[in-house]
């Protein structure tokens, strides 16, 4: 089988994996930087196994993921070794999320135009979302705006104009590429620039849309965004439990 090679800033090690996770498919990833070498493998859809320069199973694979200069080598088949990683998949790439957004520190936003807010929806009251996004490391703006384009509820990065603005090219990206739906909200939409990733995600009745920053991959911002999602409705669920006690 063909092996593939190339430069590890150019792609998203933890992307590669989940996409083979769910395919699902066998590969072995071999990774090689100036202090570190290591190897991931993936059999049939579950890792199974990795090894850095210091440690074995679940350790090394989140210091491979980590790492974001360096080689890598894809074989599309996966090198027997033994499993020294015996966690489900899902629940290990979230593993791996989280891991990786404790190495990662934001960026200046004043430097992309984005002014901080005090956490309110444009009408002035408590943000809902605010304290839920604050949580993710790499998120400049954002917020919740309905199918007809009304910001509802704005996060912590972003003023009111900001968010305004941000909505107006949401909808727009979205009618362009018909992805606003009769029911079940939009779909998922990722463009990215030299500064910025922008990702949109239905959630049902509304869509979240958010600038990240550039660095971040579309299937890690999109993860993130699934989590505060969760996160975000259970909070709603609980304060209206609360109101109807």
């Amino acid at each position: 089988m063909a092996i593939i090679r190339g430069e590890l800033k150019w792609i998203c090690l933890l992307d590669l994996i989940e996409e083979a996770c769910l395919m699902p498919q066998s590969l072995t990833v071999s990774i090689t930087t100036a202090v570190e070498k290591g190897i991931i493998v993936v059999k049939d859809g579950r890792v199974i196994h990795a090894r850095s320069s210091q440690f074995k199973g679940k350790k090394a694979l989140f210091e491979l993921l980590r790492l974001q200069q360096g080689k890598f080598s894809l074989e599309p088949t996966a090198t027997t070794f033994q499993h020294t990683i015996k966690t489900k998949w899902e629940k290990l790439l979230k593993q791996c999320d989280a891991v990786i957004d404790k190495a990662t520190t934001k960026e200046n936003p004043l430097e992309l135009g984005v002014e901080p807010s005090l956490g309110l929806k444009p009408n002035g009251e408590m943000s809902e979302i605010d304290p839920v996004f604050r949580k993710v490391p790499g998120i400049i703006l954002a917020a919740e705006i309905s199918e007809e384009g009304e910001v509802l509820d704005r996060s912590g990065l972003g003023n009111a104009s900001a968010a305004k603005r941000m909505a107006s090219f949401m909808m727009r990206v979205a009618t362009d590429l018909s992805t606003i739906l009769d029911q079940g909200g939009p779909s998922k939409v990722s463009i990215k620039g030299d500064d910025i990733l922008f990702v949109q995600q239905g959630t049902g009745n509304s869509l979240i849309a958010a600038f990240f920053n550039a660095k971040w991959s579309p299937g890690r911002a999109y993860r993130s965004i699934d989590r505060s999602v969760i996160e975000l409705k259970e909070l709603r669920t609980n304060h209206l439990n609360e109101k109807s006690n």
